[in-house]
């Protein structure tokens, strides 16, 4: 597991990613995470999930979305089409860096 922050289109995004345990990658899962409490409540399954398809060669990002919790900006500031745009960016992310199908 890797985590860290990228520039997203109003500040940093924190994301962590599931590298493939297996070469060569079998594709790649954005996954987009549930919002307000149901995020929290999911959160052990979808880590455990994206752990069980890294170890089967699937690559999963994982980004937390601008304004809610671990990216930067106030949750005052968040807008659903910052939220695309930086899902986007992801997207694009894992087509430059992993090849194979992928998944949202």
């Amino acid at each position: 597991m890797l985590a860290g922050f990228r520039s997203g289109t109003a500040g940093p995004v924190f994301e962590v990613l599931h590298p493939p345990g297996v070469t060569p990658c079998r594709g790649t899962v954005l996954y987009v995470q549930p919002f307000a409490e149901e995020m929290n409540k999911s959160r052990r399954m979808a880590a455990l999930q994206a752990r069980q398809l890294a170890g089967q060669g699937f690559a999963v990002l994982m980004p937390d979305p601008y304004g809610c919790g671990d990216s930067g900006g106030d949750f005052s500031n968040a807008r659903g089409n910052i939220w695309r745009q930086d899902l986007v960016q992801g997207v694009h992310w894992l087509r430059q860096t992993y090849p194979g199908p992928l998944a949202l």
